[in-house]
């Protein structure tokens, strides 16, 4: 009983312990201002679950370094609607 028990529990705090997010770009569109990038965000391990759609808004700096910000409107009707 007692093996048992540990087995199932260590086999539970393995499968949430080492999962790892995962973001993968589904879209994107350049416009003169910068790209806006569509992308998709989940945790995987052995599988994925069902994550998200998410977008940014991304332009380059006189520096060319990257500036990009969440699109949280846009996020927002991307995402999976809650039950």
């Amino acid at each position: 009983m007692n093996a048992r028990f540990l087995f199932v529990a260590g086999l539970l705090l393995a499968s949430t312990a080492c999962a790892t997010k995962i973001r993968t770009i589904t879209a994107n569109v350049g416009t003169s201002k910068g790209v806006y990038i569509g992308y998709w965000e989940g945790t995987c391990m052995f599988g994925c679950d069902l994550g998200d759609g998410k977008a940014m808004f991304c332009k380059v700096n006189d520096d060319n370094s990257l500036a990009c910000s969440e699109q949280t409107e846009i996020s927002a009707l991307l995402a999976r609607k809650q039950k």
